[in-house]
């Protein structure tokens, strides 16, 4: 008897939605979106939500050559849109430093108007790709740092998942008596690995992990590539050009799956990392949860080490009454066309979602 578990058991908590919903996100995102903007829409609302703070979360930026195939990741964005995105911050905020808006919420000032771009993970192609946009500009972005993989010829525990079953021969892999079917869109067998690692404990998820590097096989230098992340001599010339670091972690867990007595091998020390490295005070040092994973515990550790605040996700603006330890961010993606751009930057669609599944 064959007792491994389904390939539809693998993916069933993902929940897709049923085809009302879809079609009803499809007709908002690709004819609503873009006659709100053609209406003056978004000028509109950015005025109404004027108090908050706009926090951009960008991840890799690679040159496509116009061929967005190479975009392998959904965090990815090409080169072209995010020099769109950057003159349109730019003709329409005020562009600053992170640290500026964290501080004016820790003083209860008003950050009107303001915002800020950001970077999670410092892959590499933000130092060859986003940095000439950024300087050319004239603006400032912050990069927060995974210090256990800076400078180390190593991808990030999710991007193995997405290189290795993106580039195997394999049609069919079992990970810990999981089938995953490679056939057709591959693309739901990783959401769905990834899904399952993130909710496990480490130790679980790395001898997963192992078992998945063993099974697909190698990988070709040109397949990782896009991967890669920064060392810290690019850092330091990153420095020179207007950015500055944050902390993200030593490996890039969900901190609520890591044992409270172990947290400050996530926290505490990777922020003493940057904090030497960069000649930094930790005071100075900006928290970045990953995935947005946190819970009452975590932030307070993060607290207690006395850094100035922290990131998470949620997709909204950033309120100028909001918690310095759990500021929301706005993230940007492959998928976003134009209109999904400007709405997100004035977000309107997480306001929606309190009321209707869009």
């Amino acid at each position: 008897m064959d007792t491994r578990k389904s390939p539809d058991s693998a993916v069933a908590d993902l929940k897709m939605p049923d085809k009302v919903t879809e079609v009803a996100k499809q007709t908002y995102r690709s004819i609503g979106l873009p006659l709100l903007g053609m209406a003056g829409g978004f000028d509109l609302l950015r005025r109404v939500r004027r108090d908050s703070a706009l926090v951009l979360m960008y991840h890799g930026v690679i040159d496509t050559g116009g061929d967005r195939s190479l975009l392998t990741n959904v965090n990815q964005v090409d080169t072209a849109s995010f020099s769109w995105q950057i003159q349109y911050l730019k003709d329409n905020y005020e562009v600053v430093e992170l640290s500026t808006i964290v501080d004016r919420i820790r003083k209860h000032e008003p950050v009107s108007g303001l915002a800020a771009i950001t970077f999670d993970d410092g892959y590499l192609s933000v130092f060859e790709n986003a940095a000439p946009i950024l300087r050319g500009h004239r603006l400032p972005a912050t990069v927060f740092l995974i210090t256990g993989l800076v400078g180390k010829q190593e991808m990030t525990w999710y991007d193995k998942v997405e290189a290795y079953l993106l580039h195997t021969s394999l049609r069919e892999i079992t990970i810990g008596d999981v089938d995953y079917h490679l056939d057709g869109e591959r693309e739901t067998a990783i959401r769905a690995l990834k899904h399952r690692l993130s909710n496990i404990d480490l130790e679980s998820r790395d001898r997963l992990l192992a078992e998945l590097v063993e099974k697909a096989g190698g990988l070709e230098p040109k397949v990782t590539a896009p991967y890669r992340l920064i060392g810290w001599e690019d850092v330091e010339r990153l420095r020179t050009q207007g950015f500055d670091f944050g902390v993200h972690t030593h490996s890039h867990p969900h901190l609520t799956k890591v044992p409270p007595a172990k947290l400050h091998l996530e926290i505490d020390a990777p922020a003493r990392i940057v904090s030497e490295r960069l000649n930094a005070p930790i005071e100075t040092l900006i928290f970045c949860y990953p995935d947005g994973d946190w819970d009452d515990t975590v932030r307070d550790r993060v607290r207690n080490t006395g850094m100035r605040g922290a990131m998470a996700v949620k997709h909204d603006l950033t309120p100028p009454d909001g918690d310095p330890f759990a500021l929301p961010r706005v993230s940007v993606s492959r998928e976003q066309t134009r209109a999904m751009f400007m709405e997100a930057s004035v977000g309107l669609t997480a306001w929606l979602k309190r009321y209707i599944p869009i």
